[in-house]
């Protein structure tokens, strides 16, 4: 009989802004693997997070190797309970070599004041050799791989102990080919009788070392599969129905996005005055079209007006009236030494001012009335401008004007109350010919909010 290592009973955790989990239970035994699956904002990531450290549940009980867990900070998790969470690949110091790296690294109680270099190399050759692994001990680790160093992370940790390893989006910026080879250290791992819980956006390429997947959705476990129906799994946990794509005549007054990520090439078109939904269930390949539209992907342009606008970086795009904003990062950001007012007519100065002396032209254009509406609040334009409020921000997009404007996550980052308010405003843009481009998560019912629906 297996030993048992973890075991959750109506375990409920609560942590904005991650979709709450509740009344779970979970039982993983030595040597076995556990995928969690589900959507991006099923609640599997706050689980995994819960074994980082900082988080306490708020009802339910947790026991590792049958004894309850009632500590749960990293220094617990890891020295008492001897559970590890790692999260994508190992940070590595480069002023020190593989061995220091491993053996340095690890946590320690400080009783050892003196250090033998030599069999701290030895102890690092032969614990790789333990797992399979061939990495020179006074190797450099500048010219390691992403994939080396998921595979030292992993070997450091089973080194130092690890009877559970929770690990979370190792699969990040790997391909098919190395996913092989992590699968052949998992195999290793499992064979000395460690634990390991899974959460990846490529889950379905870890299922070959996994002994159970449990289905997450809304917060809660739906099902609980050994391997040998895990090709059930997509009649179960049936995703969130597309909203089907309304038939809408191509009109003439368009562009095509021509998207790039990881490695695949989309073409789209798209029609001025609409709002367009971009959908996938895996948050993977949101970011991946999200970072090529930012300058990562080669062939990542826009064929506007005859002419193809290749995406180098929002500047560039900016420039030729084409905008970007996400929920993070510097296009979703005010500038704090400057007013709202000016955070608003930044953009479109050029449009407004001759040289310097732009003054009058924006007093008239900001007491205009019949185009603000009810939009500005007067008396806070000369107040300095928060780091980010998106209320300002659409005032400063509804006075630029932009022929194409894409919103990654921001619908998903608001509450309901918000997204109606932001869906108004969107609308408003749209009318005055402006092209909505809104890239969401497929694990929520977005209908009604766009006039074509694309799932990626």
């Amino acid at each position: 009989m297996k030993q048992e290592l973890l075991r959750l009973t109506e375990l409920e955790i609560t942590r904005p802004p991650y979709r709450d989990v509740r009344g779970i239970n979970l039982l993983l035994c030595a040597g076995e693997c556990c995928i969690l699956s589900g959507g991006e904002n099923s609640g599997k990531r706050l689980l995994a997070r819960f074994f980082a450290g900082r988080i306490s549940p708020v009802q339910g009980s947790v026991y590792v190797q049958n004894r309850r867990v009632t500590g749960f900070s990293p220094e617990q998790w890891e020295r008492t309970r001897h559970v590890y969470y790692l999260h994508g690949a190992a940070e590595l110091l480069h002023c020190m070599d593989l061995a220091e790296n491993f053996f340095m690294m690890r946590r320690t109680r400080l009783n050892k004041l003196v250090l033998n270099r030599r069999a701290m190399h030895l102890r690092t050759t032969q614990a790789l050799e333990e797992l399979g692994l061939t990495y020179e001990a006074y190797g450099s680790v500048e010219c390691l791989s992403r994939m080396d160093r998921v595979m030292l992370g992993i070997a450091r940790a089973v080194d130092q102990g690890a009877k559970l390893l929770v690990l979370e989006d190792i699969s990040e910026g790997l391909s098919f080919p190395q996913v092989g080879r992590v699968l052949e250290l998992l195999r290793r791992v499992k064979q000395r009788g460690v634990g390991i819980l899974l959460i990846d956006s490529w889950s379905g390429w870890f299922e070959p070392v996994a002994d159970w997947l449990v289905l997450i959705q809304n917060g809660e476990i739906v099902k609980k599969m050994r391997s040998e129906d895990f090709s059930l799994k997509e009649k179960i946990l049936q995703g969130v129905s597309l909203p089907a794509a309304k038939s809408t005549p191509v009109q003439e007054q368009g562009f095509e996005l021509v998207l790039e990520y990881y490695g695949a090439t989309v073409t789209e078109h798209f029609t001025f005055g609409q709002i367009t939904l971009l959908l996938s269930e895996d948050a993977a390949v949101l970011d991946g079209c999200w970072q090529a539209l930012q300058g990562g992907g080669r062939k990542c342009c826009f064929r506007l007006d005859g002419r193809e606008i290749y995406c180098r970086n929002p500047a560039v795009l900016c420039r030729n009236r084409i905008v970007l904003w996400g929920r993070r990062g510097r296009a979703a950001l005010l500038h704090e030494n400057l007013t709202t007012a000016e955070n608003i007519l930044l953009p479109s100065l050029r449009r407004i001012s001759r040289g310097l002396f732009f003054g009058e032209p924006a007093r008239r254009i900001l007491t205009d009335a019949d185009f603000w509406g009810q939009d500005l609040d007067r008396p806070a334009l000369g107040q300095p401008a928060p780091a980010y409020d998106w209320h300002t921000l659409l005032c400063r997009w509804k006075l630029f004007h932009p022929r194409v404007l894409v919103l990654y996550g921001l619908l998903s980052a608001t509450g309901e109350e918000t997204q109606q308010q932001l869906y108004a405003r969107l609308r408003e843009l749209c009318r005055r010919g402006t092209a909505v481009v809104l890239l969401e998560n497929a694990d929520r019912d977005w209908s009604g909010l766009a006039d074509r629906v694309i799932s990626i």
